[in-house]
This record gives structure tokens, C-alpha cells and sequence, in this order.
């Protein structure tokens, strides 16, 4: 429930309750609801309409029609009270009172969602007249929108000005756009200017995160949003160009549901596309984030199709970030030397492209490699040289993963000290640039340091909050690695069929998404494993694993919490 609920969601639940006294409030419907309100802005006979349909509509479904028939005129509700056609009839006098090009800019101004540049509702939504624009008028109807409150408008920390609709404005201007011929020719001039501008950002430099890309695809992300879904069901070629672009922020950014979501139903679209790149980039979205969902068999048919397409094309960056993918899902899988080669192969494209910094990325994702297979100081050299390169870049995510691997192999290597100062530093920047991943696995490794310590409570700590992050981000191979380290806290503490129980819990679950465990892992475990060989007996004894990741996540935060301190733990040689 909502604590100290705002006024207009009391004022949204009063006027229901009056219309329905059947209308409650409850966990169930209480986000829905203040989601309603704000789409609303709060507006008090904005929410009456809206509260008035729930004797119709439930509150799920109030969001998916209010925005078409809260300001119609058609609404026969006898319920309704009578001051909610006020609204109407105010825009209507408001709107008479705008001058011609004023009332058709307010118009056009429609097709944007969320807030907008003055650039942008200038290339969008200006009047073009005898093949050449007019600035100066354009900039006097903005004032006019301004000055009589149709449009708002703020200032962001850089000095800029950016305008909006209301909500319930948008909606009442967009039914006027839509009774004019050109309605369609501002909707696609909308989706063309996004498109250019994530083009012109390039966020399919993909090896690395640009920071400043980043920013501004986040600031117009509600505009190339509303864009992608017209273009879905107006211009399935113009969907494709803006998906294929807008991809890899969905990846960074970690929305792999909705990512995955779209291109998929774009790809299984009647459209054919051309042999190209968009159509390629396509492809290897697909296959990206179905490697982020941990479904690598899937993945091993769209990016193979998307190397297909870059070869024939002859796109080497394209061939090389396939190459590199595919190596990762190698070497999940545990065949290493195919990893190897496509690592290897990829590294040689980029430098021949001479991109340091998708260099840097191939060289990280090789020391990775090594690092599972315990060549410790080939991968602390990969590492090294990755660190090298990202300094003099000043990128702060690659030299923090740079830092969590080199901290991982120091811990390795049972330097505790330095493992522990590195692991520090980099969780530093983690939480600085809020990468929730990245956070959970230092953490993690920070974990294992606790233990080869004999500090237990402290690593009990560090499995908690990255078993947190792991659980949020549904990160099932993330939350595999918790369940061995809490395993190996309970033999710490002599819980021997609890720790056997969750390693063949990790055992089963590493078996149904086909990820062997590492070299490198397999030697860590090996003690704790040793050990329970030795307490348990099988003949005796049969253990069956939790069956699902819903199930264990539970039980994880119950063990982490009540782990028994009062028993001093098993002095283990821990590798």
C-alpha cells in the first residue's frame, strides 16, 4: 500500500466510491491507480472523469482506455457529475481563442510523448510553407502555447529549455490532429527525427558504453518509444531501423525483457527486409538477449544467421561483435577452444579497425576465459593491459571490471589483502554509477574474501546484498553463484546436508540453462566439496536439490539471516 496516499489519488478513490460503492482500495490495485493519476496530472476533473468509468472498467483496465474516451464527447454515464464537462468545454473555448497556426502547432505537437526539445518541435512539427520554414513565427506560436498554459515548460541543470503536454491536452490536441489529412506525415516526421538522432549518437559502438549517449537516449527515451510503436503498426521498415538502433541501450541498460520483446516481434513481422545491417544488427540483438536470458540455444541460431549477414556484407565490426558474443556463450557453455578462437578473431578485426577501446573489450572477455581455466597470470596480464587501456580512455565501468577481475585473481591467488583493497575500489564506482550486475558481482568475490578469512558475518553481508540485486535482476547464473557460496558458508558452520542440499540444487540448475562450472570455480569449491564427501554418506543419506529459483531465493535469505554464530566454524584450507 501507498503510505500518506497524495491528494488526487484520495480525490481519484472518493469520486469511484461514489460512483461504485463496490470500489475498494487495495495492495492489488493501489500502483495502478496512482499510475492513473499521474498520467492525469493530477488534474481534479480529469481524475473525476476517470474515477466516474469504475462502475465499467476496473482500475487495471482504466489505463488502456482513459486516454481514448475521457474528453469524448459520446460518454452517455448518467453518473457522471455535471462539473466534468466543464473540461471539455474549457479546452473548447481556450482552443477557439488560439490563432490558426497556433491551434495546428498545438496540434502536431500531439505526436510527442514525455518532453521535447525546442529542436526537436521545430524539426517535427514546424509549418512548412512555399518549401522553406519560418523560425520566427514558429517561435512566437511556442510562446503563445506557453503564455496560455497548453504547453510547459522547465529548465534542465545545462540550461536548456524543455516543453510538454499535459497529459489530458495531448490527448484532446492528438483528436484534432487526427481529424486533419496530414495527421500521418507528423507521426512518421517524428519517428525520422528520433531515428537520426539515435543515429547520430551511434549507440551501436557497442564494445563500450558512451556515457554521453547514454544520457541523452535516457532523456528521449519516452519520445523513440512512442515512435517504435507507431512505426510497428505504421511502417515496419522504419521499426526495424529504430529497433536496430535502439538495441544495445536496452542491453547496457539491462531492460532485456522488453529488448528482447521487441525485436523478437519485429523479426516474426511479414516485413522482409533487405541483406543489411540494420537487418543484421537485428539478428544479433535477437541472439544477444536471448544470451542474457540464459537461452543459449536460441541464441546459437540468430547470431550465426547475424554472422552470415555481416560476412556477406563485409561488415568487419559486425562480424567482429558477433565473433565476440558467440566466444562468451562458448565459453559458458565450456567449449573453450572455440571461445578461444572467436575471442582471438575478434580481437584481430578490431584492431584492424584500430578501436581501442572494442579491442580492450575482446582482451577482457579472453582474460575471463583464462581466469576459468586458472592461467592466472595470462589472465592477470589480459586484465593489466585491459586497465592500461581503459585509463587512458578514462572509462570508469571498464576500469572497475578491470579491477573486480584482477581483485578476483588476487583472491585466487589467496592475497587477500590486495584482493580485498581492489574489490573495494571497485565497488566504490559500482554504487557511484548505480550498475546493479556489476555491484553484485563484487560482492560476491569480496564474499570470498571474508571467508578465506574466517570472517563469516562479514561474508554472510556481502552474499545478502548481491543475493538482493541477483533476485531483482532475475539473473539466474548470477543467483547459481550465491547458492555455492552460501553452500560453502554452511560447511563453514557444519551444516553438511544443508550444504549438500544447495550445491546439488546449483548442480541441477547449472545442468537445465547447459553451464558447466569453470575450471577456476571448481577448484575454489573443491575443499568445501571434499569435506562433504567425507561427512555425508550417499548410501545413507539422499539428497534432493530445490527445483526452482523461486524457491531457493527464499530459503538463501533464511540461511544468510540465521546462520548459527554460536558454533565457531571449520577451519577449511580454502584454495
Amino acid at each position: 500500500m501507498i503510505h500518506n496516499p497524495p491528494p488526487a489519488l484520495q480525490l481519484f478513490v472518493a469520486r469511484a466510491q461514489a460512483i461504485n460503492p463496490q470500489f475498494t482500495f487495495n495492495k492489488d490495485n493501489a500502483r495502478t491507480i496512482l499510475t492513473i493519476c499521474q498520467r492525469l496530472d493530477g488534474l481534479p476533473l480529469a481524475l473525476e472523469l476517470a474515477a466516474a468509468w469504475s462502475n465499467t472498467l476496473s482500475p487495471q483496465m482504466i489505463p488502456d482506455h482513459i486516454d481514448a474516451q475521457i474528453l469524448l464527447h459520446s460518454t452517455s454515464s448518467t453518473n457522471l457529475p455535471k462539473d466534468t464537462y466543464v473540461l471539455q468545454a474549457t479546452f473548447d473555448a481556450n482552443y477557439q481563442l488560439l490563432n490558426i497556426s497556433a491551434q495546428q502547432l498545438l496540434a502536431r505537437l500531439s505526436v510527442f510523448a514525455g518532453d521535447w526539445s525546442l529542436e526537436a518541435a521545430w524539426m517535427v512539427s514546424a509549418q512548412i510553407s512555399n518549401g522553406s520554414t519560418e523560425y520566427t513565427n514558429f517561435l512566437n506560436q511556442i510562446q503563445t502555447l506557453v503564455s496560455h498554459s497548453w504547453t510547459q515548460s522547465s529548465i534542465t541543470i545545462e540550461g536548456t529549455m524543455r516543453y510538454k503536454l499535459l497529459a489530458t491536452i495531448r490527448s484532446y490536441a492528438a483528436n484534432h490532429l487526427h481529424k486533419q489529412q496530414d495527421w500521418y506525415f507528423y507521426h512518421h516526421r517524428h519517428a525520422q527525427y528520433y531515428l537520426q538522432l539515435l543515429e547520430h549518437i551511434d549507440m551501436n559502438k557497442d564494445q563500450t558504453t558512451d556515457q554521453f549517449a547514454l544520457t541523452i537516449v535516457v532523456q528521449e527515451y519516452t519520445n523513440t518509444r512512442t515512435a517504435l510503436e507507431w512505426a510497428l503498426i505504421h511502417d515496419t521498415s522504419l521499426a526495424y531501423e529504430l529497433c536496430s538502433t535502439l538495441w544495445y541501450y536496452w542491453y547496457v541498460r539491462g531492460h532485456i525483457p522488453e529488448g528482447r520483446y521487441r525485436v523478437e516481434r519485429i523479426l516474426r513481422s511479414p516485413y522482409q527486409p533487405t541483406l543489411s545491417t540494420t537487418y543484421g544488427r537485428m539478428q544479433r540483438a535477437a541472439g544477444c538477449f536471448a544470451y542474457k536470458q540464459d537461452n543459449y540455444e536460441q541464441a546459437r541460431i540468430y547470431l550465426p544467421t547475424a554472422l552470415t549477414i555481416y560476412q556477406q556484407i563485409e561488415d568487419i565490426r559486425g562480424i567482429a561483435a558477433t565473433m565476440n558474443t558467440l566466444g562468451s556463450i562458448g565459453q559458458l557453455l565450456g567449449h573453450n577452444q572455440q571461445a578461444t578462437e572467436y575471442f582471438e578473431h575478434s580481437i584481430c578485426l578490431f584492431k584492424q579497425l584500430e578501436d581501442q577501446k572494442a579491442t580492450g573489450a575482446c582482451l577482457f572477455n579472453l582474460g575471463h576465459l583464462l581466469h576459468d581455466n586458472a592461467e592466472y597470470e595470462q589472465a592477470q596480464a589480459m586484465f593489466e593491459q585491459c586497465l592500461s587501456i581503459y585509463t587512458d580512455f578514462a572509462n570508469p565501468e571498464g576500469c572497475a571490471s578491470a579491477l573486480l577481475s584482477l581483485g578476483s585473481i588476487a583472491k585466487d591467488l589467496k592475497n587477500y589483502q590486495k584482493a580485498r583493497h581492489l574489490l573495494n575500489q571497485c565497488l566504490h564506482v559500482w554504487r557511484e554509477l548505480n550498475e546493479p550486475l556489476f555491484l553484485a558481482a563484487a560482492l560476491e568475490e569480496l564474499g570470498y574474501v571474508e571467508i578465506g578469512v574466517g570472517n563469516l558475518a562479514q561474508a554472510r553481508m556481502c552474499f545478502y546484498e548481491s543475493l538482493q540485486i541477483r533476485q531483482d535482476q532475475n539473473d539466474r547464473l548470477g543467483m547459481i553463484w550465491i547458492i555455492e557460496g552460501v553452500a560453502v558458508i554452511e560447511v563453514m558452520y557444519h551444516h553438511y546436508h544443508q550444504a549438500q542440499k544447495l550445491f546439488t540444487t546449483a548442480d541441477q540448475l547449472r545442468h537445465d540453462i547447459h553451464t558447466p562450472r569453470p575450471r577456476s570455480e571448481q577448484q575454489r569449491l573443491e575443499p568445501f566439496l571434499h569435506v562433504l564427501k567425507q561427512r555425508i554418506k550417499e548410501d545413507n543419506f539422499t539428497i534432493r536439490p530445490i527445483q526452482t529459483i523461486g524457491q531457493v531465493a527464499p530459503h538463501l535469505f533464511d540461511l544468510l539471516n540465521a546462520t548459527d554464530d554460536s558454533m565457531s566454524p571449520a577451519v577449511i584450507q580454502y584454495s
